[in-house]
């Protein structure tokens, strides 16, 4: 039970620091860093 409950604590922390990220981005917040830049390459 203590394993799952790790799992999906990772899971469920990736998947909210990608939601989080992905929404900063769009607001513009992130331009100048190195995330911009991969994503106006196409490396993301």
């Amino acid at each position: 039970m203590f394993v799952l409950r790790c799992l999906s604590g990772a899971l469920l922390g990736g998947l909210a620091g990608h939601l989080i990220t992905e929404a900063l981005y769009r607001t513009g917040v992130l331009s100048g860093l190195a995330i911009d830049h991969d994503r106006r390459s196409g490396y993301a």
